[in-house]
């Protein structure tokens, strides 16, 4: 679904809405978009839905084109989720013939970094002390810019 279209119709859902609480009549069109949609928010974007009756039921989600990559992207890194029983692999595997790699050196770490993690204590004691060092690099730009 196209940015516009999903934004079309999300305002589209919520002009019915106020319809319905302001006792204005509702057009036909206004009717399949409360039945069929719902919106959504997290954070501070507005995400269209499935409209449903139970609230403990899955929600599913409608994704923009912009969106699909990393959706599918996600998809591929779950190989449990994509294990395929007919070829007895994953997708990737079929494609590329090896297992999937996701791990250290997949990350965004600089390779200096990562050639010296070989736990998962140094990778936490290594993020504490970035973490750390950003706090007081922010304090140190504060307190230059109130002089």
């Amino acid at each position: 679904m196209s940015d516009d279209s999903h934004n079309e119709i999300v305002e589209e859902i919520k002009a019915a809405r106020d319809k319905r609480k302001n006792g204005i009549p509702l057009s036909a069109k206004d009717y399949r978009r409360l039945n069929r949609f719902d919106v959504i928010c997290i954070g501070d974007h507005e995400k269209l839905i499935n409209a449903t009756e139970e609230s403990n039921s899955e929600i599913k989600y409608y994704c923009r084109v912009g969106e699909m990559f990393d959706i599918i992207e996600l998809g591929h890194k779950k190989e449990k989720a994509i294990y395929h029983s007919g070829i007895k692999r994953t997708p990737y595997e079929a494609l590329f013939g090896i297992p999937q790699k996701n791990g250290l050196l997949d990350s965004c770490l600089p390779s200096d970094i990562t050639g010296n993690i070989d736990t998962e204590e140094q990778l936490e004691e290594y993020l504490s002390n970035l973490t750390h060092n950003f706090d007081e690099t922010d304090t140190e730009n504060v307190d230059e810019a109130n002089t």
